[in-house]
């Protein structure tokens, strides 16, 4: 299975059994996380392998980890924009770190999850420490993305009709404005 690599912030909400998750170590501070280091994230890309997937918030979203995707594309791995509210961010890598979200155009698909979990939002509860996976199965939720994966006009990117493109943030993906 595809590793998924995302800042410690976000990794909090995968526990269990399922996909390999890399961390990049962040270390926490008063009010917040300080910022990633770029040595930190090339050592993380790289115990992940080279079919691993970064997952990251927007620069704007999250300033202390814009080295992340930059690097990922720096390196040639596929970096998956999450959304910025962080319970949708962790409900995104919960889903996707499930082993049966499956390994079969994982990058397509996690575009697509973001897109859904963006513009269609999520309940807000949730039990323990992080986000509930909603009641359909991961698998489900898989096939589904790989059947309504759209491309973006402005990238090699796509997602879900009418949402941001999963990659490059392209508001109303396909849709004419």
């Amino acid at each position: 299975m595809r590793a998924l690599v995302v800042e410690a912030g976000l990794a909090v909400v995968v526990a269990g059994p399922g996909r390999s998750v890399v961390t990049v170590p962040r270390r926490r501070r008063r009010g917040g996380w300080c910022a990633v280091e770029g040595d930190a994230v090339v050592a993380a890309i790289d115990s992940a392998g080279a079919d691993a997937v970064v997952l990251a918030r927007a620069p704007g979203d999250d300033p202390g980890a814009t080295c992340l995707p930059a690097l990922a594309r720096l390196l040639g791995v596929p970096a998956v924009r999450l959304p910025a509210d962080t319970l949708l961010a962790g409900w995104v890598l919960a889903v996707a770190a499930h082993p049966q979200f499956g390994d079969a155009d994982l990058v397509r698909r996690l575009e697509v999850l973001v897109g859904a979990a963006t513009a269609v939002g999520l309940p807000r509860r949730s039990v323990g420490d992080g986000p509930r996976v909603p009641a359909l199965r991961p698998r489900v939720l898989a096939r589904w993305a790989g059947c309504v994966w759209r491309p973006c006009a402005r990238c090699a990117g796509g997602g879900l009709m009418g949402a941001a493109c999963g990659r490059c943030g392209a508001p109303r993906l396909g849709l004419v404005t």
